[in-house]
């Protein structure tokens, strides 16, 4: 597995690559949203069920404007104004990959605030599938050591850094503000 630059984690994600990488709460593997093929060969690495949906990271809730409905003038104040790592649940739209929402109805969406992370969402330009760093149903890797252990020959490459929190961000319906992870 390739220790990579931010410019080259981009470069490997354009080309379709799945990488591990830190993210604002644990360590993550991810890939970009729109890239199909990406996303299905990310679902096999971690054995995980098709029908989950999964977290799309943004750094600009501009980058999903079409795969969610509008947002009332409110309803962005409560994203942009979060100030720890908080997943919102959107309803999605037709124009939203169904690879992406699973047997679910919204989509899973993070707007990222810790700085190297925004580093790295802004350079690569595209919303980024992050989910954590495991096979599913084991317990998230911590370390980059670990992450080389378990993903060796599976995943493309992994970017150095660090993740800003220990523990999984919220989750919460928008719409509902019911808490669904905390």
């Amino acid at each position: 597995m390739k220790i990579l630059s931010i410019d080259q984690a981009v470069s490997f994600l354009l080309e379709g690559a799945v990488i591990a990488y830190p993210t604002d709460t644990i360590w993550g593997l991810g890939c970009i949203a729109t890239n199909e093929n990406s996303v299905k060969r990310l679902i096999e690495i971690k054995n995980r069920d098709e029908n989950k949906g999964l977290i799309v990271l943004v750094s600009s809730l501009d980058q999903v404007s079409t795969w969610i409905i509008d947002l009332s003038y409110e309803q962005k104040t409560i994203i942009l104004e979060k100030e720890s790592p908080c997943t919102f649940l959107i309803p999605a739209t037709d124009a939203c990959p169904k690879y992406l929402i699973g047997g679910y109805s919204s989509l899973a969406i993070r707007l990222i605030k810790a700085k190297n992370i925004l580093l790295f969402l802004d350079r690569l330009g595209f919303p980024l599938v992050s989910t954590s760093a495991n096979i599913s149903g084991e317990n998230s890797i911590t370390n980059v050591e670990g992450i080389m252990k378990n993903f060796s020959g599976l995943l493309d490459g992994i970017l150095l850094g660090e993740c800003t929190a220990n523990k999984p961000s919220t989750i919460v319906d928008l719409l509902t503000n019911q808490v669904i992870r905390n």
